[in-house]
């Protein structure tokens, strides 16, 4: 635990901290039935008759995209501590920085086109909304990350990418660094991304912290052959103690 916590006040662990944090300040902020920052307030109008026309102009375009992005920077900045360290100290120190932002930007390019699949998707599970719903969605959630897919894109996120130091290959590294590694954490999150719109609105800031919880120390646990396996998160509760590093085997 203390290796953990050692981990979290390292660079640039805290920097994605405060970015995570900014993201559900932002939300917390935003009316939660409105147009706006939330996700989950943008699409509240939508209703089960909506459905089908379901094509937004652009100006709502607009207004989901911007609600998609601040959904992500709250959700996914701690789970890529490891790899945007490991993109910053492969570079010479004066282009670390610039690793980082480049890691980034392949890594949330993967999550905005993602989100082509995914709001729509959040759209109709909000439309019908319900206990039933929020708890189906729950489950598809746990199961798929014990499932042995989930294992295999759990392991995907864990891999660090060759970097080079400097000059375009360097940016070309990070960059491709970051659409790896965006493409396997859409592949293990999305059902998390999904779930909180199965609960009402005024719930899904709360369901949005609670995935990104899981989400964290699912992904501190160990690399392991796929396979259908507890929860990680599971397997802490009923042992009580988490793997001692950030993302590593």
């Amino acid at each position: 635990m203390y290796s953990l916590a050692r981990e979290l006040r390292t660079k640039p662990a805290p920097s994605l901290m405060a970015l995570s944090a900014a993201g559900f300040a932002i939300l917390a902020m935003s009316p939660p039935d409105a147009p706006g920052f939330s996700l989950c307030g943008s699409l509240s109008p939508v209703t089960r008759a909506d459905l089908h026309l379901l094509v937004p102009d652009g100006r709502t375009l607009s207004i989901l995209t911007v609600a998609w992005l601040v959904m992500v920077a709250a959700m996914m900045p701690l789970l890529i501590v490891q790899q945007v360290r490991h993109a910053m100290q492969s570079s010479i120190a004066r282009r670390s920085n610039i690793s980082a932002l480049l890691f980034l930007a392949g890594y949330g390019l993967i999550w905005m086109v993602a989100g082509l699949a995914m709001i729509p998707m959040a759209a109709v599970i909000h439309a019908f909304g319900s206990p039933s719903i929020a708890i189906i969605a729950v489950a598809i959630a746990f199961v798929w990350t014990a499932s042995p897919v989930g294992g295999w894109a759990h392991n995907a996120c864990h891999r660090l990418y060759s970097v080079a130091a400097s000059g375009p290959t360097a940016n070309q590294d990070c960059l491709v660094h970051g659409v790896r590694t965006g493409m396997a954490c859409t592949a293990a999150c999305w059902p998390w991304m999904i779930m909180p719109f199965g609960f009402p609105v005024a719930l899904h800031l709360s369901a949005m912290a609670t995935a990104t919880v899981i989400l964290f120390f699912e992904r501190i646990g160990p690399t392991r052959k796929p396979a259908w396996r507890m929860p990680y998160v599971f397997r802490l509760v009923f042992r009580g103690r988490p793997h001692r590093s950030l993302g590593r085997p």
